[in-house]
Order: structure tokens, then sequence, then C-alpha cells
């Protein structure tokens, strides 16, 4: 999801426009969608987002939240499928990958915005995506195609 919004924003913003030939958004995150999160959700997020840069500035060790979660959960992906991801985790991720990320990144992702960018990506782009996702909402999908001149939209059910 926020590699397929990392493509438009690279597409967009390198100084070699002429060398990208074609663009594949799958499944893209594109903008957050503050209106959806509850303000109580927001709170806890932004103050273990505050612990976590304080603990950093006096050299203590980070505090992590999980990457996803389910719905209850307070995690950077919360929503009725991001339990899901679970399932796509092998069971000794190698490098030791773990469900964790510093908790300041929370405070970032509503600054963290693709679909700012859609105008300026020159090459054509296909953009695949879901129409039930409650991550990446096919809304934002179909918004940020009318601002990309060259686009094919597939969606699938």
């Amino acid at each position: 999801s926020t590699g397929g919004g990392h493509v438009i924003v690279t597409a967009a913003i390198t100084s070699h426009k002429d060398k990208i030939k074609a663009v594949l958004a799958q499944v893209p995150y594109l903008r957050a969608s503050i209106p959806l999160i509850s303000i109580s959700y927001l709170a806890k997020l932004s103050f273990f987002g505050i612990v976590d840069k304080t603990r950093q500035l006096l050299g203590l060790s980070r505090y992590y939240i999980p990457i996803y979660g389910s719905i209850d959960d307070l995690a950077i992906l919360s929503s009725p499928s991001s339990a899901e991801y679970s399932k796509m985790i092998p069971e000794n991720p190698r490098g030791g990958w773990q469900n964790k990320c510093p908790a300041y990144s929370a405070l970032l992702i509503p600054f963290y915005n693709p679909y700012s960018f859609a105008a300026d990506v020159k090459s054509p782009v296909l953009i695949v995506y879901h129409d039930q996702d409650d991550l990446c909402f096919p809304e934002d999908v179909k918004e940020t195609a009318k601002k990309i001149t060259n686009v094919v939209l597939k969606q699938f059910s």
C-alpha cells in the first residue's frame, strides 16, 4: 500500500522523468483519511508518538507500536482487515522482522500524501486496486487517477 504511493511520488519528483517508462501502483495508499479516524484514536497515537520522540531526544530507547492490528488495537494499520496481515508473515521471518515501528511514525502519516504529487507524473500509470479495501480507499484511487494524464485503472472485487 505505501509502496503504491511511493512509486507515484518518485515518478513525480525524480529528475529523470524521461527515463521512467511506466509506473505500476498496486493498491496504493494515497492520502490520510483523518475524518475516518476517531479523535480518541488520534489522540492516543499522537500521545505515544510524542512519548517516543521525547525518549529519542533524551537518548532513551524508542517506544514502539504495532504496524498492524485489529480494529481494537492501537496500531499504524488498524482496520477490520488489517489483522489479516499476520497470515502473510512467515512464522520465522528473515532478518528478525517484528510487527512494530517507532510510535513517532504515527505523527508523520497525516503528512504523507502521494495524491498531491499525482499531477506531476508524466509517465503512463497503471493503478490496481480493490473495490472493498478498508485501508487504501477506492475513492482516493479514483480521485488520484483524475490528476494523472495517462492512467489506466484496474479494479478487482
